[in-house]
């Protein structure tokens, strides 16, 4: 069993057809320590929203990143990328998500699609 968060989204949905709020599982800054504030887990963020984790002075900082795109890809070293886990409120499809990260912070929904099309540049 792992950590993870949600990411919340508003979307078009590839099934249905319609706008609808997605919620993404997402390991992004995700563990079972934390801080004074409680653990990292298990937390609902917005596009844009920083998430909770341990300052650049801790150690810990550079475990946020825990995304799955394939390493042959070049990212920077305050971002990356993560194809989540999703499904449309609405219509109940499995969906997925890729959400770019920089510095432990959502800031894009890059692509929306049913979860049997899942991009091949990034681990299931």
């Amino acid at each position: 069993m792992s950590a993870y968060n949600w990411i919340q989204v508003r979307g078009h949905c590839p099934s249905c057809g319609g706008f609808a709020d997605l919620v993404a599982q997402t390991h992004m800054a995700s563990d079972y320590d934390g801080d004074e504030g409680g653990r990292f887990h298990d937390r609902s963020y917005q596009l844009g929203e920083r998430m909770n984790w341990w300052g650049r002075g801790d150690l810990r900082y550079g475990r946020w990143k825990e995304g799955n795109l394939v390493r042959s890809i070049k990212v920077e070293d305050d971002e990356d990328y993560e194809c989540c886990y999703s499904s449309c409120r609405v219509c109940q499809a499995s969906l997925y998500l890729v959400i770019c990260f920089k510095d432990c912070c959502p800031v894009k929904c890059l692509e929306i699609g049913k979860e049997e099309n899942w991009p091949s540049q990034y681990y299931k």
